[in-house]
């Protein structure tokens, strides 16, 4: 291919005169690859890294299309690239046309995201862009006008769509996350989780980054780290290194303050992991996350596989919640935490994220960060309370030690990273005398809880745990100076969600009955379930009982309406004139009900026939109905409020009466469910 720049024209009054096709190859193979190397070879676009993403585009999905159906860029049409866009979307049109077999196995699989496809016809226009620009093609050419990137259908789509709006992981989840993760891929899961770092920049911290001044400590974001980066040395030679001082962009160079919880998880690691013991000096220019292999090399793939086994384990991987869940997931969660403050202003949340003030000249170019870091503070500050509000620490105790490969630094002085490791609480093991590791059993025998309701207390984070291996199995572990803690804690208070368990009723029920009885209600620090003093407690069991007694005597004047077979406003009508009697009570419904007794009088008195079934006293527990009727809880719950079926007053279960069961599921009486 001849040199572009070795074209020569002579300029009249015409203009310029196009190369003849001796001049250039003007296909489109050949034009892209000048473009890739004018552009960011030559001028230095972006990075090498770039420039290699550009060209694999370039041959994985343009070329293989449109190269076997054209000779020259100039007999690309808007079908065809219309077409295009269908085939990378999954939905081929024979009408439209397709490319060799050769280009169709290189178009597999279909179904390519949006983005994919956007990137595609980016790459497209980017050559017929600079074809335009050097007198290849007619200055108007575009085939493309018009077209955007298509979605895929969801039954081609190669990537599914999520199932569930994303959501944050939690501070109380992201703990349970790290329970399964060794301390080096911890520190690389809170560099992003709360210092909302990328996996790059992450793994590019130095420990020379962190500067720690006692009260507070900065971290400075300069580098990127954790694989391989292709960058261009002074002379402009490509080389391969490990850490790179570019940042993704301009803006993502920044300084940070530490949350006095993080900072303290920095301190133990760089003493664990960068500290000489002997002379009490750090390393400066080690990386801050150690490797496994090589001290500064990698780490990006092993954390990234460690963090996908932990949240399945944990029931938060992309299956169990129906998005995606990856560690930058950790970047997105911080970032929904300090969006939501009001105390914290936009133009520094964008800081801290590593993005710019603003998106005008005044935020771009004018806006420099503050010298003396005064708005970082206030961030550091809010989410410290975050972490001190729900799990306390983020040295989470975990049984997992991180295995360094033979010739690491940090295997030459493994007792040394062991001691330090073990007296800050970060790793823990099973035959701990003072402090022994408790299975569920145990975990329920010292609370004096059902072996249910401790399994829910160390999934949630009721009770902080921690993953061990034993027997070739992995299952969850609590200290026990931690069931002690939750047992002091729990020793004049419970839970909401076991009262509402005790009572038989569903949870947002207690909830809005605490409420509306002004009861105060704190939060549990690290499963942020709402707990009630035992006062508290009694009062609320008393007002069930207070209502469970009045369905007893009474109903809703909309269930009497159903009972007498007339209108509401007319059963309304006859209890304002007296003819049945209003209960003064009510439930957390603020219905009005009437009394059973009056609306039998009024029955009996005018003569209406009798479709109340008569009480038998036999009661059936909620759970045997559940299994043999294969209604859920939530239905039959539904059904009491509607007076189809009767609760047994008075019980701590739930019981419902023998006769309304009858009369429900023979479809007699006014049991029977309404249509």
């Amino acid at each position: 291919m001849t040199n572009i720049y070795a074209w020569s024209a002579t300029q009249d009054s015409v203009g310029p005169i196009p190369p003849g096709p001796s001049a250039l190859a003007a296909d489109i193979r050949s034009v892209g690859d000048l473009w890739v190397a004018t552009a960011y070879d030559d001028l230095r676009r972006a990075g090498p890294d770039r420039a290699t993403q550009v060209r694999w585009i370039l041959n994985r999905y343009v070329n293989p299309w449109f190269a076997p159906q054209t000779g020259t860029l100039g007999d690309i049409t808007f079908f065809m690239v219309h077409a295009w866009l269908l085939r990378l979307a999954g939905r081929p049109r024979a009408d439209l046309g397709r490319g060799t077999r050769d280009g169709d196995d290189a178009l597999r699989p279909v179904g390519l995201s949006q983005p994919v496809i956007a990137d595609a016809l980016w790459a497209l226009r980017g050559v017929l862009a600079f074809a335009r620009a050097t007198g290849i093609v007619a200055p108007g050419f575009d085939p493309t006008q018009g077209l955007v990137a298509p979605a895929p259908d969801p039954a081609t789509a190669r990537t599914k769509p999520p199932t569930r709006q994303p959501r944050p992981l939690t501070l109380p989840e992201c703990a349970r996350i790290a329970s399964r993760l060794h301390p080096v891929h911890q520190l690389a899961l809170w560099l992003q989780r709360v210092m909302g770092l990328r996996i790059s920049e992450a793994f590019g911290v130095l420990v020379d980054d962190v500067i720690d001044d006692g009260d507070t400590g900065l971290l400075l974001v300069r580098g990127q780290g954790g694989r391989a980066f292709r960058v261009r040395d002074a002379d402009g030679t490509i080389a391969t290194v490990w850490h790179t001082e570019r940042l993704k962009t301009a803006a993502a160079y920044r300084a940070l303050v530490i949350p006095a919880r993080m900072l303290e998880l920095l301190r133990v690691a760089i003493e664990a992991f960068h500290t000489d013991a002997d002379t009490g000096d750090a390393r400066p220019e080690a990386r801050l996350i150690p490797g496994l292999r090589a001290a500064d090399q990698a780490g990006q793939l092993a954390f990234r596989q460690a963090f996908a086994r932990a949240t399945a384990a944990e029931g938060l991987g992309s299956a169990d919640l129906g998005f995606r869940v990856t560690p930058h997931l950790l970047r997105k969660s911080i970032a929904t935490d300090i969006a939501w403050r009001a105390e914290i202003q936009d133009g520094v949340r964008r800081r801290f994220m590593g993005h710019r003030a603003a998106d005008d000249v005044y935020g771009r170019i004018y806006t420099l960060d503050h010298p003396e870091l005064a708005p970082m503070i206030g961030v550091a500050q809010a989410i410290d309370a975050m972490i001190d509000e729900s799990i306390g620490t983020l040295l989470v105790p975990t049984g997992r030690r991180a295995h360094w490969a033979h010739g690491h630094p940090a295997r030459q002085r493994a007792d040394e990273v062991r001691h330090v490791i073990d007296a800050a609480g970060w790793t823990l093991e099973p035959g701990d005398v003072d402090n022994p590791l408790c299975d569920t059993r145990r975990v329920a025998g010292e609370l004096g809880v059902a072996l249910t309701t401790a399994r829910r207390w160390m999934h949630d984070g009721t009770v902080p745990c921690v993953t061990t291996s034993q027997f070739g199995r992995r299952q969850r572990m609590v200290q026990l100076r931690d069931v002690w803690s939750l047992r002091d804690r729990l020793a004049d208070r419970i839970l909401l969600p076991d009262l509402a368990v005790e009572l038989g009723i569903r949870y947002h029920e207690i909830y809005q009955l605490a409420r509306r009885m002004g009861l105060d209600l704190e939060r549990h620090p690290t499963s942020r379930q709402f707990e009630i003093p035992l006062e508290s407690a009694q009062r609320l069991r008393q007002e069930h009982e207070r209502v469970m007694a009045l369905h007893a005597r009474s109903m809703k004047i909309a269930v009497a309406a159903r009972e007498l077979g007339l209108a509401v406003s007319t059963v309304g009508l006859m209890a304002k004139r007296r003819d049945i009697d209003l209960d003064s009570e009510t439930d957390s419904s603020g219905a009005r009900f009437v009394t059973r007794a009056s609306v039998n009088r009024y029955r009996n008195q005018r003569g209406v026939s009798s479709r109340v079934q008569p009480f038998i006293g036999a009661a059936v527990p909620l759970a045997n109905v559940i299994r043999f009727t294969g209604r859920s809880r939530t239905e039959l719950l539904d059904l009491v409020r509607a007076g189809i079926l009767e609760q047994v007053p008075g019980r701590r279960s739930c019981e419902l009466t023998a006769a309304s069961l009858q009369a429900w599921m023979t479809g007699s009486g006014s049991y029977s469910t309404p249509r």
